[in-house]
């Protein structure tokens, strides 16, 4: 009979001696499109759950209307806009050199409703916490530098650019330009070198995952306003529907 302690002692020495075997991340498929919508995907749901007396988890992107010829962003369970990335004529440098916005489909005005951010909303809702930007679906032109990340980034969801995070926010006294659910954007605080964000207290961190969907607007050139150069982007089919513990993401 062979002692325990000798099967142990070989056991042990046969797993050092076998190579180290690195696993491999896994992220769950994506697909290409040129719309899509923006769903928010929670990344502090121990907080969501203080803030929030409803999941807002999957809630979709959408402009409500706050004055003349603006829309401030909220997350809405029902309700979205379908978005295209447009750029240059040159658009394979354009993500390179932040030429590229986000569009609204579907309107025919010139120019297009679009993702603008800024420190100053021209509405009720202008005066923001220091160091949040105002996130608006406007009349104009794009602020440029906002796009969906591209392969071989895993993950297709949104980039601006300044450092930071898009966060919602629970205002428990709406009222018209200052919707519930509004959608803005934390700056990172460079100066520290540590990046951090400042959340207020009513607001919990997001991120905003495209899912692929189809443009109503655009013609057969790909063009929406005689200018667009509308890009093919990543995106999810359906975030909701992703199970993530399925996944190794790292």
């Amino acid at each position: 009979m062979i002692p325990t302690t000798l099967i142990i002692t070989t056991l042990l020495g046969a797993a050092a001696a076998l190579p180290t075997i690195q696993s491999r991340p896994q992220y769950p498929p994506t697909s290409k499109s040129t719309g899509f919508t923006l769903v928010a995907n929670v990344t502090y749901t121990a907080k969501a759950s203080a803030v929030f007396n409803t999941s807002v988890n999957y809630w979709t992107v959408v402009g409500v209307h706050v004055g003349a010829g603006q829309d401030t962003a909220i997350l809405d369970p029902t309700l979205h806009n379908t978005f295209y990335q447009n750029g240059t004529k040159d658009a394979p440098d354009d993500i390179h050199y932040q030429n590229d916005g986000l569009i609204v489909d579907g309107l025919s005005t010139n120019p297009p409703m679009s993702i603008m951010l800024s420190t100053l909303s021209g509405t009720a809702s202008a005066t923001l916490e220091n160091g949040t930007q105002y996130v608006g679906i406007n009349y104009g032109y794009a602020t440029k530098g906002v796009g969906i990340h591209p392969f071989p980034d895993p993950y297709p969801e949104v980039y601006t650019p300044n450092q930071g995070t898009f966060i919602v926010c629970n205002e428990s006294q709406p009222v018209y330009g200052r919707p519930q659910y509004p959608v803005r954007f934390a700056l990172a605080d460079t100066s520290s070198g540590t990046l951090e964000q400042t959340v207020p207290d009513n607001c919990v961190p997001i991120t905003l995952l495209a899912q692929c969907a189809n443009l109503t607007y655009v013609d057969g050139n790909g063009m929406e306003h005689g200018t667009d150069y509308t890009q093919e982007v990543q995106c999810y089919t359906d975030v909701e529907g992703i199970q993530w513990g399925e996944y190794r993401l790292w």
